[in-house]
């Protein structure tokens, strides 16, 4: 399976509205271990992760099947995923925040757990 990330000037605006940005967001999706992602309703998943910088980052998104998606909302060279690979999955994301005192705790320990 394939992954490519849409972005439209909502969800660009939004991750950067929280102090975080794009590039974080993709990396915590990409480096997602169990449990995470985890269903949270609406069709949206949760990812708790850590940054490659080592920030510890909350993510929310949802998926978007590629006839979903407008020419502008994926990067050019992840285009070529989207036309030539039927199991390309598009991720759209929704939230992305720095986790809270409280979330890291929780967060270290489901990770021991695991």
């Amino acid at each position: 399976m394939a992954f490519v990330f849409a972005w439209d000037e909502w969800n660009r605006k939004h991750v950067t509205k929280h102090g975080s940005n794009a590039a974080d967001a993709k990396y915590v999706i990409r480096h997602a271990v169990n449990p995470f992602p985890r269903e949270i309703g609406e069709e949206k998943y949760l990812v708790w992760g850590q940054t490659a910088s080592g920030q510890y980052l909350q993510v929310i998104f949802a998926f978007k099947l590629p006839e979903e998606l407008e020419f502008v909302d994926v990067e050019f060279l992840d285009w070529g995923t989207v036309i030539d690979y039927s199991g390309t999955v598009s991720i759209y994301i929704c939230h992305a925040m720095p986790m809270s005192a409280r979330q890291i705790r929780q967060y270290r320990k489901i990770r021991s757990q695991s």
